[in-house]
């Protein structure tokens, strides 16, 4: 399932919070301070949302200390539900947003696919649909309408849920400054049967755990 609300935001990434206290759970160890806040399945920026039920999204905010450089990447986090011994890893962004470009049309396919595998149909629209018209030809959708040649206004856009997501994942690489970003952890259960949910950040020289439920 796919919502979306809002505009295209002009600024790439994500903002991070002002400091790691924001975040529901936080924690700090020598090199930064890190926060975090389940977000269910949404991801998003400023006021665009969209929604992957096939994955668990957390937004993360990291604070390096006084500055120095701190090496961050998204492998370094797994996430432990109900205190089970098996963790889950992160899917690298790209791939969470190949699948999510290709889900939609692959639900289409099979509810309108009636002519065969990986058809999609377009809505069939016949008859009048005011006193005097005719109405478009079977099969065949109206025409959007069209701003007026000498309009000053621009259409709203939109920005694929695809490229957002990979636009505000959590940036991997060395960071000095305080930076945040989105991970997504597969999941297929329901959200109602997790109890506990611990974000667990392991480098090769610190590790802590912000618990999120």
């Amino acid at each position: 399932m796919l919502l979306m609300a809002g505009l295209l935001s002009a600024q790439p990434g994500i903002t991070p919070r002002p400091k790691a206290e924001d975040f529901p759970a936080h924690q700090e160890t020598a090199t930064m301070a890190i926060g975090a806040e389940f977000m269910v399945h949404s991801f998003g920026r400023d006021a665009e949302t969209y929604v992957n039920e096939e994955y668990l999204t957390f937004e993360v905010g990291i604070y390096p200390v006084k500055r120095k450089p701190v090496l961050i990447s998204a492998g370094q986090f797994t996430l432990r539900i109900n205190g089970k011994k098996d963790v889950i890893h992160p899917e690298r962004a790209s791939q969470v947003a190949s699948s999510l470009q290709y889900a939609d049309w692959e639900r289409r396919a099979q509810r309108d696919g009636a002519d065969g595998p990986g058809t999609i149909n377009a809505p069939s629209q016949s008859g009048p649909r005011f006193p005097g018209d005719n109405g478009p030809s079977r099969g065949r959708l109206p025409q959007p309408p069209q701003l007026p040649a000498d309009s000053t206004l621009t259409p709203p856009e939109h920005i694929a849920p695809s490229v957002l997501l990979k636009e505000v994942a959590l940036v991997e690489g060395e960071h000095k400054f305080p930076t945040g970003g989105y991970l997504y952890f597969p999941y297929h259960g329901k959200i109602k049967s997790i109890r506990s949910l611990e974000l667990i950040y392991t480098s090769e020289a610190e590790s802590t755990t912000l618990r999120l439920r």
